[in-house]
């Protein structure tokens, strides 16, 4: 198991953390970069990472030993073309009427983690049947009618074969649209590559978001938890990361033969100036005459990289 409310190291070699490398680090307790550099090596493709398809989620997992093969629809989104087709073990969450959002995922897992009792106790109490190999279910109140299902069949079949240490974990992959994310279930707490953080699903950014699958996080006996190498003492996090992007801006400027002019004296400068030949393209001074004024260069670097020279 991963530290408790573990938080990988982000990038420190590109500007954006892609949400399936991030959230699998988040889940082998690794740093970024190294969950990256894998998904680099692994997906059968050329170039960088840019996105991770939903199938290939698992790949990098696998080699640390963390189990992400089982999926689990929410809301009906398992059809029968993708059970007859598919590898994967995808099945239906059963038990929950509500809005399948973020802000009420703590109700959607347990609806997860319940389905197998709930569809034992339709079919106990006579509300499912089997019939002429299909499962059939009781009317529905508004419409009078009844319906037999030979997929639902096999997914309640399936279900009744598979093992609760597969669904009922404490981690979970979260997909919504386009967006993977990483939830705690005992502690209620969710984190992705937007956040960089564990915080309450009701204050995240996605919460309104509907959640289309989970994938439950199964640590095999092949995992070995590493503690990630610290950074050097003394190091503030505020100063690596203006270093950081302090050099990405100074790599940027060279390539497109801008000239930074510094204004002042170190740890107290007055201003930052930005030249092209004479010409001046931008520049950055304090907002108020304070001292030790460090410029953003995080700021300043994302403007630069969106401008076109």
């Amino acid at each position: 198991m991963i530290k408790d409310k573990y938080i990988p190291r982000a990038s420190e070699r590109h500007s954006h953390n892609w949400c399936v490398p991030y959230a699998t680090a988040v889940v082998t307790g690794r740093d970024y970069d190294e969950i990256y550099k894998v998904f680099n090596d692994t997906l059968p493709r050329r170039g960088l990472v840019k996105g991770v398809a939903t199938r290939e989620t698992h790949l990098v997992a696998d080699k640390y030993g963390v189990n992400l093969n089982n999926r689990y629809a929410v809301n009906g989104f398992t059809s029968s073309t993708l059970f007859i087709n598919s590898n994967e073990n995808m099945m239906n969450v059963e038990g929950y009427e509500g809005v399948h959002n973020i802000r009420n995922i703590k109700k959607v897992v347990t609806a997860l983690r319940n389905t197998k009792d709930y569809i034992e106790e339709r079919m106990s109490s006579g509300d499912w049947w089997i019939k002429e190999d299909n499962l059939w279910t009781k009317p529905d109140p508004d419409s009078y009618i009844s319906s037999g299902s030979s997929f639902k069949k096999k997914l309640y079949e399936r279900w009744l074969e598979t093992a609760e240490e597969t669904f009922k974990t404490r981690y979970y992959f979260v997909r919504i649209y386009g967006h993977m994310m990483v939830y705690d279930y005992e502690k209620d707490l969710i984190i992705d590559n937007h956040s960089m953080k564990w915080e309450s699903p009701n204050d995240h950014v996605h919460r309104l978001k509907i959640v289309k699958e989970f994938m439950p996080v199964i640590y095999t006996d092949d995992f070995v938890p590493v503690e990630p190498s610290p950074r050097p003492t003394g190091v503030s996090e505020k100063a690596r990361l203006t270093k950081l992007y302090y050099n990405r801006t100074r790599r940027l400027c060279k390539k497109h033969n801008i000239t930074i002019e510094m204004v002042g004296k170190p740890k107290n400068w007055k201003e930052v100036i930005f030249k092209i030949g004479d010409r001046k393209i931008a520049a950055m001074t304090p907002k108020t005459k304070e001292d030790n004024w460090t410029p953003a260069w995080k700021v300043a670097y994302e403007w630069l990289k969106k401008k076109e020279f």
